[in-house]
């Protein structure tokens, strides 16, 4: 059990793109105490598509409390080189 719902976390992590080009991925999340769910998700918009799954993920294991994430893309290399839209479903439960 849980002793309070208030913390911070952060992380960093280098992600090779393309041949000698690395992107670093920054997380943070926040949470606070609160009655109720609710969340807050500033992603950059080559990941917009997930923050849904992010929500429904975070919906999942928390019960009540304010959640703010926030995910930074920074470095030489984009993390995308183009928005492909998905056309079928896809299980993000194990992100």
């Amino acid at each position: 059990m849980p002793l309070s719902m208030t913390g911070f976390s952060s992380q960093t992590v280098i992600l090779p793109v393309k041949k000698g080009e690395k992107t670093s991925l920054s997380v943070e999340i926040k949470s606070l105490n609160s009655r109720f769910f609710e969340a807050t998700c500033k992603l950059p918009s080559s990941l917009n598509f997930l923050e849904i799954p992010i929500v429904n993920n975070l919906k999942q294991k928390l019960v009540r409390g304010r959640v703010f994430l926030s995910v930074k893309v920074a470095g030489n290399g984009e993390l995308f080189e183009r928005v492909v839209p998905v056309t079928k479903i896809v299980n993000y439960r194990n992100l």
